[in-house]
């Protein structure tokens, strides 16, 4: 059994770059994914992060913020 954390966008979020969309997001993704990976590593569970509604290229770029 996976985890998913899926994170949807609408269009208010389109004509922004990848720094304000992390501007906008930073916290509540941060919050989202200590509590969530807090879990998932009490219960050895394995982690996906699906984003919709964005570029494959900030999808890769949002990830590798949140591995920061």
């Amino acid at each position: 059994m996976f985890n998913c954390l899926e994170i949807l966008f609408d269009d208010s979020y389109s004509g922004m770059n990848i720094d304000q969309m992390w501007q906008a997001f930073e916290k509540p993704l941060k919050v989202a994914m200590n509590t969530m990976l807090k879990d998932l590593l009490a219960r050895e569970k394995v982690c996906f992060l699906r984003f919709f509604g964005i570029p494959n290229r900030m999808q890769f770029q949002l990830v590798e913020l949140l591995k920061m």
